[in-house]
């Protein structure tokens, strides 16, 4: 929504283009958690931690970039530039690691053939 929003508003925006990471699309991830609540076979990993995340690695300049498109191809008329930077140049306060993908070792061990996730641009496009 953050990204959305900027690229509504702002002719110009600087976007992160060095910290990867995978986009969770919370409707998934939702479906997800309710397949593992309904299945019993599964509840002894109730217990366990399994990082879900999206299908897709991606940076925040890739990641805009792409709902950029998603927009206009929706209508929107805005033209809005996109320009990457790395963090080093960026004035956030926050400090952020440049990769934050998570490992999904377990979940593929166990749901791999069994949940398909959709892909960034599908999750996308169902976003906006």
């Amino acid at each position: 929504k953050t990204i959305k929003k900027l690229i509504k508003k702002k002719k110009k925006n600087f976007i992160i283009s060095d910290q990867e990471g995978k986009p969770t699309y919370a409707q998934e991830l939702a479906s997800i958690i309710k397949f593992l609540l309904r299945d019993k076979k599964y509840k002894s990993l109730s217990r366990s931690i399994i990082n879900i995340t999206g299908k897709d690695k991606c940076t925040w300049y890739d990641f805009s970039k792409k709902i950029y498109i998603a927009l206009k191809k929706n209508g929107m008329k805005n033209d809005c530039k996109i320009h990457p930077i790395l963090t080093k140049q960026s004035t956030f306060k926050a400090k952020r690691p440049l990769n934050s993908n998570l490992s999904e070792e377990k979940f593929n061990i166990f749901f791999k053939n069994k949940i398909r996730k959709k892909s960034l641009d599908k999750a996308i496009i169902q976003c906006i």
